[in-house]
């Protein structure tokens, strides 16, 4: 994505399931979601080093990490436990919508350049972790 003023780019993970959880180095790590917490912490580790090469550029690389978004993602869960999770948090709260993420993505790219907001974490107000 193109920004006013440079270059910047946007990852975005996800922070969406509750219980039970463990943390890990301050951040909650849901249990039975090995690979797609990892794929996260990789993604969090990968957009760090790409803000640290492309700073210097006046490129500003962000992540995004939404809680529960109102997407397709519960129709591809196998796992019947995530899957009850997932449809009970949709169930009990009002989750985010697809314009708040894209909200957030345009606020972020409108900052004066010399200014990168590095992480942002997006939660339904109701949603606990």
């Amino acid at each position: 994505m193109a920004c006013p003023g440079g270059g910047c780019g946007h990852h975005h993970g996800s922070s969406h399931v509750r219980r039970p959880l463990r943390r890990e180095h301050g951040r909650p790590i849901p249990l039975k979601f090995s690979i797609y917490s990892g794929t996260k912490a990789y993604i969090s580790h990968l957009t760090r080093l790409l803000r640290v090469e492309l700073g210097p550029k006046m490129v500003r690389v962000a992540t995004i990490e939404p809680g529960m978004v109102d997407t397709e993602l519960p129709d591809h869960v196998t796992d019947p436990d995530a899957s009850k999770l997932m449809a009970d948090l949709i169930h009990d709260i009002d989750v985010l919508q697809s314009a708040d993420i894209a909200e957030t993505v345009a606020f972020m790219a409108a900052v004066p350049r010399h200014v990168n907001l590095t992480e942002i974490t997006i939660m339904p107000t109701a949603q606990a972790i």
